[in-house]
């Protein structure tokens, strides 16, 4: 009976703490962007994700990292937290595949430090995955 009220839908903290967009990215030659419009909500609409986050409130997380998202799909922290805050939700697979698109951005900038985060993330996410043989 345990196991009607675990599973997608519920919560269960695994990541306490959102990833901050970095300010000490390398500089490239790439130009700026033309349109900064669209940068500066999908920025927005990050910052509400990031504070809801720390709220706790991962539903209305989620939604403001996913509108980011469709704004700027470059942004590797925006996959990145939504990846920590679905599998709060218990939304794995989906976490899953944000998780290892913040890792392929990452790796386009050369962030190895933030590689690994991900990497260690996506471990504890497959421990609790697995399940726990039971004995007889």
């Amino acid at each position: 009976m345990v196991w009607a009220y675990v599973g997608a839908g519920s919560v269960t903290v695994l990541f306490e703490q959102p990833v901050a967009i970095a300010t000490d990215t390398p500089a490239t030659d790439t130009p700026a962007p033309s349109t900064p419009t669209i940068e500066t909500e999908a920025t927005q609409w990050f910052q509400q994700g990031y504070a809801a986050f720390q709220g706790r409130e991962y539903q209305a997380a989620a939604t403001c990292f996913q509108q980011s998202i469709q704004l700027d799909r470059s942004v590797a922290e925006a996959h990145h937290n939504l990846g920590l805050v679905l599998a709060n939700l218990r939304r794995d697979r989906e976490a899953v595949g944000h998780l290892v698109e913040a890792s392929q951005l990452y790796a386009q900038i050369g962030n190895r430090g933030a590689i690994d985060q991900v990497k260690h993330q996506l471990e504890t996410l497959k421990t609790r995955s697995t399940p726990v043989a039971k004995k007889q």
